[in-house]
């Protein structure tokens, strides 16, 4: 770095340094340096704890942002349950159900319902049933329209708008909506799927019962047949009979396809 005699002498008077213009030049650029020194650490100073303040602040900020998200879960998961019970309601299911007294586990019954090949018991059971099985119908013969109606009767019970969600809790509300509605039908599914074996078993128990033509082409061949690989075919085949019959017999009760048969 090379100085003019006048700057030199400037910086010499500044410093209080010798003025004798032969003084060395290296001496004087290394005093420049320590000044420059001094003031980056001074600013290295300040930048550092600038950022340790806005590294401060941004966790603060980071962790109300998961506090709020997880407030928003936490009302989205009661008002999924809510909605999980109100669908259960809805297609008829709480007439069946039973609540286990030593392990608390849900479990349907059908047991005093479906007698001598007809509903029996109560009005509100059989009630329960013809209804339950129309609404399930019609909610799962159009699953997109079904999961909207989840979504928009779950965020307003749980007085949240989807604006307000984050892409994440959008996704995890629109999953777990799809699983619960997934739940819902295999409980109704296993319910119908209960009374069809009731009604299977009453025919199977009383075959001058069933209307169908082929089932009793079947009986009469099985009643023939002895015992071995022939007739366990037929058993077979009786049994596939049967189940589509008893399936047809239950969307005449009901006026409407089961479940199963959406499939």
């Amino acid at each position: 770095m090379k100085l003019s005699p006048s700057l030199r002498r400037r910086i010499q008077r500044a410093l209080h340094l010798d003025a004798n213009p032969e003084s060395d030049i290296d001496e004087l650029n290394a005093v420049l340096l320590q000044i420059a020194l001094a003031l980056m650490l001074v600013f290295m100073i300040a930048f550092f704890l600038f950022m340790r303040n806005t590294g401060g602040e941004i966790s603060k900020v980071e962790a109300l942002r998961k506090e709020v998200e997880s407030a928003r879960r936490e009302k989205l998961l009661h008002a999924l349950e809510q909605m999980t019970e109100r669908y259960r309601v809805r297609y008829g299911l709480k007439a069946f159900q039973q609540i286990d007294p030593v392990s608390g586990a849900k479990q349907y019954d059908l047991s005093g319902i479906v007698e001598e090949g007809r509903f029996a018991g109560a009005e509100n059971p059989r009630r329960s049933f013809r209804l339950g099985g129309v609404a399930a119908c019609s909610d799962y013969s159009d699953p997109a329209a079904l999961e909207e109606r989840w979504r928009v009767d779950t965020l307003q019970t749980a007085a949240l708008r989807e604006e307000e969600l984050p892409s994440e809790l959008r996704g995890w509300l629109t999953s777990e909506i799809r699983r619960r509605s997934a739940m819902v039908r295999e409980e109704v599914e296993e319910v119908q799927a209960l009374a069809a074996a009731a009604l299977q078993s009453h025919f199977a128990n009383n075959p001058g019962l069933v209307r169908d033509p082929a089932v009793q082409e079947l009986l009469d061949r099985i009643a023939v047949e002895a015992p071995g690989t022939a007739r366990d075919l037929l058993l077979a085949e009786l049994a596939a009979r049967l189940k589509v019959h008893v399936y047809a017999e239950l969307r005449r009760i009901c006026d409407v396809p089961m479940l199963e048969n959406l499939r």
